[in-house]
């Protein structure tokens, strides 16, 4: 897994962007849509079973939201998955 942090500027204006890779068993598109949404479990052919409630990246999304931020996710199967966190940078 790999965390990265970066500094972009969108009309001028400062983010910074949260990169989380990883390099697990990837997420395919039509799953992808449904990720951010209560009670939604996705596995690819093969991963170990998960006993979660499908309410982590729910909660995720909301707070990085209530922050004016963005969530993002790029990932294809066999390949692994990267969430892109972005949020507005306070300038003082």
């Amino acid at each position: 897994m790999t965390c990265t942090l970066r500094l972009k500027y969108v009309k001028l204006l400062p983010q910074v962007v949260c990169t989380i890779i990883d390099q697990g068993f990837g997420i395919a598109l039509h799953d992808q849509t449904r990720l951010f949404q209560r009670y939604q479990r996705v596995s690819a052919p093969g991963q170990p079973r998960s006993d979660g409630t499908g309410l982590g990246l729910v909660f995720v999304k909301t707070v990085v939201e209530r922050h004016f931020g963005e969530i993002a996710v790029d990932s294809k199967v066999g390949e692994g998955s990267a969430f892109i966190v972005t949020f507005p940078a306070l300038t003082v």
